[in-house]
């Protein structure tokens, strides 16, 4: 489904989009892939006021302040939120791939490598004000409506 979203956005959604990423190097290959991308702390910067919010597979990286992150998506967009995030995480299933996917996706600044079950992500979506949950096999969709 996160990936339906991300071809919705690109060919039928905005006109405009940009990704954003703490990781110069992800978004030196994004850019040259032609994706408009800018590079910067969503922690510590404020985010640019857009219509619609998407983040897709990145929330865990902010664990314990995931909170803070949904605040941040919430007060940035101006219709919509979408947060989709997995819970069937397979680096969860092996210390071998846990350590395999804290090398290859390592934003490259201090983060979490913890990963939310069904529980806990279901707990930040409502905490944080959720308009619908959906349930995708491994992910759990939080679409926070706005207008």
């Amino acid at each position: 489904f996160a990936v339906a979203i991300a071809i919705y956005i690109i060919f039928k959604g905005p006109k405009r989009y940009t990704g954003i990423d703490v990781n110069p190097k992800f978004v030196a290959w994004a850019e040259k892939s032609g994706i408009q991308t800018t590079c910067f702390d969503v922690r510590q910067q404020d985010w640019p006021e857009v219509d619609c919010v998407v983040m897709l597979g990145s929330l865990y990286h902010f664990i314990p302040d995931q909170k803070v992150i949904l605040k941040k998506g919430l007060k940035t967009a101006k219709k919509r939120f979408i947060v989709s995030e997995p819970i069937d995480n397979l680096a969860q299933r092996s210390a071998w791939l846990s350590r395999l996917s804290s090398v290859m996706i390592n934003p490259g600044k201090s983060w979490s490598n913890e990963r939310f079950t069904q529980e806990t992500l279901t707990m930040a979506f409502q905490d944080s004000g959720c308009t619908r949950i959906l349930e995708n096999g491994r992910e759990l969709i939080g679409i926070f409506d706005l207008d």
